[in-house]
């Protein structure tokens, strides 16, 4: 999770400061640390931790030469490969990726870009998200 989101924080602006994040997976149901990146980026945007961007994170499971976008723990348990992949959207840089398996050079190329396509689409969310929040703090009519 460190190197996944370490990029992300503006460290210039904490030179003396520690961020310890921790995480406690109740149930897992497959494809929990990409949940826990993300998660753990909004949490520090929502903290007020000056970010050069969010974090989202996905893994995708290779089975029978189909790609599965956030696979469950079956589904995880009968793959032929994985890839994690966790994005800074704006500069368009990733932070951490992870490969295991085998990978063909077009299995690679299309599963890169379905797993920045939908990093993409989650930093949107959780935009939306962090947004949301604040309008619900400045409305306490909510």
């Amino acid at each position: 999770m460190q190197q996944a989101l370490e990029p992300s924080v503006q460290l210039e602006k904490f030179p003396k400061a520690v961020f310890d994040v921790s995480a406690m997976v109740l149930e897992a149901g497959g494809s929990d640390l990409p949940v826990l990146i993300t998660a753990a980026s909004v949490a520090l945007a929502d903290a007020g931790v000056e970010l050069y961007d969010l974090v989202p994170a996905v893994q995708l499971s290779k089975q029978a030469g189909q790609l599965l976008l956030d696979p469950s723990l079956e589904e995880s348990g009968a793959e032929e490969g994985s890839l994690l992949v966790s994005l800074m959207p704006e500069p368009n840089e990733v932070t951490s990726l992870t490969v295991r398996g085998l990978w063909a050079d077009s299995e690679m190329r299309d599963g890169l870009e379905l797993a920045l396509g939908a990093c993409g689409q989650l930093k949107t969310a959780m935009r939306e998200a962090l947004l949301a929040a604040v309008e619900g703090e400045e409305d306490p009519a909510k």
